[in-house]
């Protein structure tokens, strides 16, 4: 968790957040590949942000995701942990040789911001510590999107600000 609240606090852009929480997350796990999602603005979808570990087919088949379909996740707002993917989902788990899982939202206060997916090829337990690590997580990692929208919707806001000054300099 402090690797990932360093990580989150030094990141300058969110696909660099992105792209060293998911591979720190699999490091530190017994999981062998994952997926980061952000969701739209519009929040009618989730878009892959980063990828460690997924076949090309998944990553084409799988790089935007409708949030409807993971109410638990983008409505509910909780994680779902699964140790053997094949009693839920068996022609899914047949398909794409995943054992376990575990989704995770990514949040900021109230927040959803996106979601980790995170799998392993065998069915993988995760204990109630790394349960409520990646739960804390996902919370930090929103926090650090969070910080990272705001600096740059600041700096989108200052670039407008400086346009407006010009634009009135050029018509006086």
């Amino acid at each position: 968790l402090s690797r990932i609240i360093l990580l989150s606090g030094k990141a300058s852009s969110a696909s660099l957040l992105c792209d060293l929480s998911l591979s720190a997350l699999i490091s530190l796990l017994h999981f062998e590949g994952g997926a980061f999602y952000l969701l739209s603005e519009d929040k009618k979808t989730s878009v892959m942000a980063s990828h460690v570990g997924l076949s090309e087919e998944f990553i084409r088949e799988f790089s935007v995701i409708d949030p409807n379909e993971y109410p638990f996740l983008y409505k509910e707002e909780k994680p779902l942990f699964t140790n053997n993917l094949s009693y839920i989902m068996p022609d899914f788990s047949e398909k794409w040789g995943i054992g376990g899982s575990a989704f995770i939202p990514v949040l900021s206060g109230n927040r959803i911001l996106g979601s980790i997916h995170l799998i392993s090829k065998k069915p993988a337990l995760v204990s109630i510590e790394e349960k409520e690590i990646l739960l804390g997580i996902g919370r930090e990692i929103g926090n650090g999107l969070a910080r990272l929208f705001d600096q740059n919707q600041l700096v989108q806001e200052r670039k407008n600000l400086e346009n407006l000054v010009q634009s009135i300099g050029d018509m006086v």
